[in-house]
């Protein structure tokens, strides 16, 4: 059985899971709602739930794909515009 050496405590990791739905029906149209200057509702809706559950590591699901990665880009810049920041991986 291992232990911790005495005085030493672990630290808390806050790991989320989110289920977006940040899809659309054709390829550049959710990159064209995240650069809205307005966002719609549920952008705007997912972006308060990540900021409020501040997860050290965030898995994002139903996330449009684009191979250069743009629309994960401009929603990781609308979270760092609210104060938080995730390295993309």
């Amino acid at each position: 059985m291992l232990g911790t050496p005495s005085g030493l405590a672990a630290e808390t990791l806050r790991l989320a899971t989110f289920h977006t739905s940040l899809s659309r029906d054709g390829p550049g149209l959710l990159l064209a709602d995240l650069l809205d200057e307005d966002p719609d509702t549920q952008i705007r809706a997912t972006l308060d739930v990540l900021i409020a559950a501040d997860a050290d590591v965030l898995l994002l699901q139903d996330v449009d794909y684009d191979a250069a990665g743009h629309a994960l880009t401009a929603f990781a810049n609308l979270l760092e515009d609210r104060g938080l920041s995730y390295p993309i991986a």
